[in-house]
């Protein structure tokens, strides 16, 4: 059953993120764990995640997510921008793990840096594979579209198939967040009920509706 939520902050502590979507009267809610323009990875206490879980436990949120930090580029071509992506990609995944958090979503970067699309694209799935090596945690990696221009990677479906079918390592761990508003921007139009049919009809047939 579809749940309506929102982005939350965490102003104060992630523990404060569940209370401020109960006072938005959200049914789920999506958070930042630390800074979205940093590298830096403030730790999460025990006490901070014993009162994240009471809390979304008192308030009856079961499916709840995390957005990773802005600064990922997993096809950059600069070792230090790749590895720290992959490092942040894999903190959030443990991090989101310990809140028992359903799924963190990023963006996958930026083709500027490599000779080709196709290089780029290589690029990135080696770097998925990774951040997803060794992996054992519970929280998914949701790869989201992202809205078309220049050279952003996972604009269409088809370029987000060709990440997903390149991973090897944990795949049952990867999934698709759709951004619809960033699908209107690639050109996916959802002005009519056709055209959201049409819509689903193409995400299903090249990234399966189950991986949403």
């Amino acid at each position: 059953m579809a749940q309506v939520g929102a982005h939350v902050s965490i102003a104060g502590g992630v523990f404060n993120a569940p209370i401020n979507a109960r006072e938005e009267g959200l049914e789920t809610f999506q958070m930042f764990t630390r800074s979205p323009k940093s590298y830096k990875c403030p730790p999460l206490t025990d006490e901070a995640i014993e009162e994240f879980l009471a809390k979304v436990k008192e308030y009856g949120f079961k499916n709840y997510y995390v957005h990773a930090p802005y600064l990922v580029n997993l096809a950059s071509d600069a070792n230090r921008t790749r590895h720290g992506s992959i490092n942040i990609l894999r903190q959030e995944l443990e991090r989101g793990s310990k809140l028992k958090v359903r799924g963190m979503m990023f963006h996958t970067g930026s083709a500027a840096s490599q000779p080709s699309r196709e290089k780029a694209i290589e690029a990135a799935i080696k770097s998925l594979n990774k951040v997803l090596d060794g992996y054992t945690g519970s929280c998914k990696l949701l790869i989201e579209n992202a809205a078309g221009s220049g050279n952003v990677l996972g604009c269409t479906f088809e370029e987000i198939a060709q990440l997903i079918k390149g991973v090897t390592k944990n795949k049952a761990k990867v999934g698709f967040c759709l951004d619809t508003q960033h699908a209107f921007g690639s050109g996916y139009d959802m002005r009519t009920k056709k055209d959201v049919d049409n819509l689903v009809e193409a995400m299903d047939k090249h990234i399966g509706i189950k991986k949403l």
